[in-house]
């Protein structure tokens, strides 16, 4: 029997073989979908030895796929040239040494024969006892009878693309890759083999960990980075051999084979590299525990051995006086440890009461100060009205041992009554002071109020109370800061355990016959993204905020991870749903989900754990608010509204984002819509020039509509099962909209119309907030486009004419162009809807057939609107501007001059009006294609 090297040799061993092509695999198959292997009528096949033989046999059989190579082969032997003795040949070789299956065997009889010749040698063929089938065909298009010609190559009358030369390039350089994939196969291994040694034998120490754990984070780091450059090199190889495919304009089934097991090595990397990474981050944690559990234990040893040292004083300490002297030398120690606590007690009360601030106690300044007073008061019973009499009292007691311990609460006491001094004294400064009285006139027949005529403050000393301020903000920052830490951190943890309470455990064989068969294989949607949630905050985030040395980087944080949070929390709140219906199938109360609990110890369900993502997400924006309150600098208040922003953003984002997956019956393609904007429930009228009566609404229609990049979406909010669902209605493409800010009459509504106002969406918002919010959005998208079409007319002008022509040439071919464009325009299809007071709109009066809109050209003009200059050549104006029209350039610009000023420039030609004609609306509007109109 032959080796396993023997019988899948490396393409090197077999180069020169396949080179004079004795086999070849095309890639084509049968109707059944066996793999054909072709002997072509070379003439040389009989000098190939039996050994070459069985080598590139073995390697041609290996090329298919393992699910390929199991089906079996049919062989197609060529022998139209050859000789008899030949196809005998073969066929003995086949039956002697094949590793697969072979279903049949066709063989293209040779040429030349007697008829009484081909007679006794198929004859003699029937006869031997093969365990293949054996066809001969007398010419090779019996062949295609069998087999289809566009499985066959050129040679065999077939119409199947194969280059042979090329093949073999190909075979080589996939090859070379799945040697190098295995070379880092093995380093993996042997890697992990190193470290299920090390983790057998922890070390002793912390200091020791830490030097291992350093030492195979290099070498992990330098595998992780071998990996990686393999994996490119394997991606850079499976774009070549799709760009070949691509050369030969069509597709090559050889070529086709080989991309597919490159394909497979791919994967096979990409799960490699899972594994390896999940053993790498169990073996750093159990490394990183014990750092933490040496670190426990010296700490435990220091604490140990200071007790022992305590104790042993201790028990050292017998003496209860064995005179009378002695006796009084330790009361007065007593007496002296007595009267220093107590001092210490009353200095602790003072910065206590001093710290504290009146007016978080409602607290008025006389108050204030009768508690100080009671508090100094207290000194006198205390005996530590001043440090000199403080120190009196031991003068003649006080010893080596006990001084240090006196001279520090003398300090203390020094301190604390310095301190009380300072605020007595502004109290009563304070109230001394003398009251502002304001002097007030009468009116006839109005009784004089007393309490209007004198206005009295209830703060205290300003200077006192900005101190306080300062001090009492700056303690609050730091309790706010403490709070962001403590949850950031006890957050990743309970994520961490979710996981491996619960995810990971879905993986182990002795919980997998709890798993009920519904939640099987069904994890990503039961829990979402919340791996990455934690590895985001557990690698980056934490890291990140507990390296912050200030408010300033606090902030940063924030900001600079917006994007990748509103990722990770968008995604996880609108699979929340699938979530719950999930857990809604299997139940909260199923084995598995209880098991799971109890090994967690955990008093709540499941169910509870996944909302922590939402309401931590909520939490960020609440902390923020509390820094930015109690912050005074301007630069941390710059820094830390930028950063509430960015919550807020991420929050309007997410809720956002939970409206639309609600959205049922929009067939369309959802990237086309771009990024959604904002959402919200509107009511609506509809109004189409079409069939004005028809669409004349005097009722609001009730609409929840969302607004994308590229587009509004226009649904109806219907309720199922208690939760709000939209019914899709309209969509209407931003490039095909205009904008009216303002409607007369009612503050909070806005139109939305389609061109030449052929369809008008009048829109209520609920109050004034909203609907200046969606206008500034609407008119950010519309001014956007009309950056971009105007950098693209501006090209396109200055490519086609290179300068100005007069105004009456360019009139001329402005409207050539215009009508030509608006020929070829495609109709407006996307406005798709199900109302069933819609219909299609028709072109107004002042409307050309072919869709374009005449334009009138005269000297003088009137600006409609206020228009601010985008570039240095643009002019600015007013609404009410006369200008002089000079120039009529291309893409609707125009250059005029401002009436009573030098101001020259180039403005959009639907912003002006000739002189004297009146429009029939006051409200200023923006369309799509930039201009501003009254319509």
């Amino acid at each position: 029997m032959s080796s396993m090297h023997e019988l899948k040799p490396s393409i090197n061993n077999v180069l020169d073989l396949l080179a004079q092509q004795f086999i070849v695999i095309s890639g084509g198959k049968t109707r059944e979908g066996y793999s054909i292997i072709s002997f072509p009528d070379s003439g040389n096949f009989v000098d190939l030895p039996e050994e070459g033989y069985e080598k590139l046999i073995s390697y041609i059989t290996s090329v298919p796929s393992l699910q390929e190579a199991d089906l079996g082969f049919v062989i197609v032997i060529d022998r139209r040239n050859d000789k008899w003795s030949s196809v005998r040949c073969v066929l003995l070789r086949l039956a002697e040494f094949f590793p697969g299956l072979i279903h049949i065997v066709y063989v293209i009889r040779p040429n030349g024969f007697l008829q009484k010749a081909i007679s006794e040698v198929s004859n003699k063929f029937f006869k031997e006892e093969f365990k293949f089938k054996v066809v001969i065909c007398n010419v090779v298009e019996e062949l295609h009878e069998y087999v289809d010609n566009t499985e066959l190559t050129i040679d065999l009358s077939g119409t199947l693309p194969y280059f042979h030369q090329h093949w073999i390039q190909q075979r080589m350089a996939l090859e070379n890759f799945s040697n190098e994939t295995n070379e880092v196969s093995l380093m993996l291994n042997e890697f992990t083999e190193r470290l299920a040694n090390d983790t057998i034998d922890l070390p002793d120490t912390k200091e020791q960990c830490a030097d291992l754990l350093c030492c195979h984070a290099v070498e992990y780091g330098r595998l992780k980075k071998c990996f990686a450059e393999a994996v490119k090199k394997g991606e850079t190889l499976l774009i070549d051999f799709k760009q070949d495919t691509d050369t030969y304009h069509g597709t090559i089934p050889s070529t086709v084979t080989n991309v597919a097991a490159l394909e497979r090595l791919l994967v096979q990397m990409e799960e490699t590299e899972k594994v390896f990474d999940d053993f790498w981050e169990q073996f750093s944690g159990r490394l990183k525990q014990c750092h933490s559990l040496r670190a426990f234990e010296e700490n435990f040893n220091i604490v140990q051995s200071s007790l022992n040292e305590n104790l042993k004083i201790l028990s050292e300490m017998t003496d209860v006086g064995d005179s009378v002297e002695r006796v009084e030398v330790l009361l007065e120690d007593l007496i002296t440890f007595q009267t220093s606590s107590r001092a210490s007690e009353w200095c602790a009360k003072g910065v206590m009461l001093l710290g504290s601030e009146p007016a978080e106690k409602c607290i008025s300044a006389e108050q204030s100060l009768a508690e100080l007073e009671e508090f100094m008061s207290s000194a006198h019973h205390l005996k530590v009205e001043s440090p000199r009499e403080f120190y009196s009292l031991f003068e003649d007691t006080i010893t080596p041992e006990t001084k240090p311990i006196v001279t520090q609460v003398l300090q203390r006491l020094d301190d604390v009554t310095t301190m009380c001094d300072k605020r007595l004294a502004s109290l009563k400064r304070y109230i001394n002071k003398p009251r502002p009285i304001l002097s007030v006139n009468p009116e006839p027949a109005i009784p004089i109020n007393l309490a209007n005529m004198t206005k009295i403050s209830n703060g205290v000393d300003e200077c006192d109370r900005a101190v306080q301020n300062e001090e009492n903000n700056a303690t609050k920052t730091k309790h706010v800061l403490t709070e962001l830490l403590f949850t950031e951190r006890q957050y990743t943890t309970e994520l961490g355990s979710i996981l491996r309470g619960y995810k990971d455990q879905m993986e182990f064989p002795d919980m997998k016959n709890l798993i009920p068969v519904s939640l099987k294989g069904k994890s990503e949607v039961l829990f979402g993204n919340l791996e990455s949630i934690h590895s985001f905050h557990n690698q980056f985030f934490l890291p990140a905020l507990e390296s912050s040395s200030s408010i300033e980087s606090v902030a940063v944080c924030f900001t600079d991870n917006r994007e990748k949070l509103l990722q990770l929390y968008t995604y996880y709140c609108v699979n929340l749903t699938r979530s719950e219906e999930l857990r809604e199938t299997v139940g909260e109360d199923n084995p598995f989900f209880k098991a799971c609990q109890e090994k967690l110890g955990h008093r709540l369900p499941l169910g509870a754990y996944l909302l922590l993502p939402m309401q931590r997400i909520t939490k960020y924006q609440l902390l923020l608010k509390e820094l930015l309150h109690n912050e005074k600098n301007q630069n941390c208040i710059t820094k830390l509204q930028k950063a509430l922003d960015c919550m807020l953003l991420v929050l309007n984002n997410v809720n956002d984002n939970m409206h639309q997956i609600g959205i049922t019956g929009f067939y369309g393609d959802w990237n086309d819509l771009g990024g959604l904007l904002l959402q919200g429930s509107f009511s609506l009228w509809v109004e189409n020039k079409k069939d004005l009566l028809k669409e004349l609404r005097l009722k609001p229609m009730r609409r929840q509509i969302f607004l994308y990049q590229q587009g509004l979406l226009l649904c109806k909010k219907v309720s199922k099962d208690n939760k709000p669902m939209y019914h899709y209605k309209k969509y209407l493409r931003m490039s095909h909209i205009g904008l009216t800010e303002t409607v007369k009459g009612d503050l909070c509504k806005f139109e939305v119309w389609l061109e030449g106002r052929q369809e008008v969406y009048t829109i209520q918002a609920s109050n004034l907030q909203q609907k200046q919010q969606w206008v500034s959005e609407i008119k950010r998208v519309l001014l956007e486009q009309l950056a971009e079409l105007k950098g693209e007319k501006i090209k396109q002008y200055i490519s086609t004419f290179g300068k100005h022509v007069n105004l009456r040439q360019t009139h001329s071919l402005d409207n050539q162009s215009e009508n030509g464009s608006n020929r070829n325009r495609r109709p407006l299809s996307h406005h798709e809807t199900t109302d069933d007071d819609s219909s299609d709109y028709s072109l107004t009066d002042d409307e050309s057939l072919d869709g374009t809109i005449k334009q009138k050209i005269a000297d003088s003009y009137i600006s409609l609107a206020d228009y601010n200059a985008l570039r240095p050549t643009d002019a600015t104006l007013k609404r009410g501007d006369k200008v002089d029209l000079l120039k009529a350039g291309s893409s609707s610009w125009w250059y005029v001059k401002v009436h009573g000023s030098k101001t020259e420039g180039w403005v959009p030609a639907a912003h002006l009006e000739i002189s004297g004609r009146k429009s029939s609306h006051s409200s200023q509007s923006v369309c799509s294609h930039g201009s501003t109109s009254t319509e």
